[in-house]
């Protein structure tokens, strides 16, 4: 199997890295677009197997030191801290961000993405 190296090595770096698409009609681009977010739910739920081996597969002193790999790859296990908050925090926040929005110490960001969905589901 080929390393990450050499596979990101075999990507053509060009303005048209994906020449194929341009032969696509619309509707062919919606289609292959829906293939590949499909393709990358499946991947990432393959990847979240893969780590569930690993996981039960080292101790957790292995993975918090790292476990090193052919390649020169080494698998560690990070951590993440995300916090909840009581309903008066919430509420409070929210206070405070419309507060902020109503006086104008709050910045409007806007990003827009595309969402595709089949009418009738």
């Amino acid at each position: 199997m080929a390393s990450i190296a050499e596979v990101l090595a075999s990507i053509p770096i060009k303005a048209d890295r994906f020449p194929h698409l341009a032969e696509l009609s619309t509707d062919a681009l919606l289609l292959r677009r829906l293939e590949i977010a499909e393709m990358l739910k499946r991947l990432e739920q393959e990847r979240r197997e893969i780590d569930a081996e690993l996981v039960g597969t080292y101790s957790d002193a292995e993975l918090r030191f790292g476990v090193q790999f052919g390649g020169g790859w080494i698998l560690k296990q990070c951590h993440r801290t995300s916090w909840v908050y009581d309903q008066q925090t919430r509420d409070a926040i929210k206070a405070i961000q419309q507060e902020a929005k109503r006086r104008g110490g709050a910045i409007q960001q806007t990003s827009a993405y595309l969402q595709a969905s089949c009418i009738g589901r």
